[in-house]
């Protein structure tokens, strides 16, 4: 089992490991969502090919980085609170 807070370090991980690259806020919703589905494929085939266990957090961790993007973006937009 994972814990939630091994799983928000792997994606801090991976936010790290880019950190180069350009800010998700600059990027359009339809290339945003085109990257969550590139990721999610990765996933799957990480998943797949029985990756070691490392890989396939990193690969979720994508996953959820992307989807985190496309809702931070859109929490920019509205003003009324996010929070379910």
């Amino acid at each position: 089992m994972i814990s939630l807070l091994r799983f928000a370090e792997a994606m801090a991980m991976e936010l790290e490991n880019n950190s180069h690259k350009t800010g998700w806020y600059q990027c359009s919703d339809a290339w945003l969502l085109k990257r969550l589905r590139q990721e999610v494929g990765e996933l799957e085939r990480a998943i797949q090919q029985a990756k070691p266990l490392k890989d396939v957090i990193s690969e979720a961790a994508d996953v959820a980085n992307f989807a985190y993007f496309l809702a931070d973006n859109y929490a920019r937009i509205y003003t009324e609170d996010p929070t379910p």
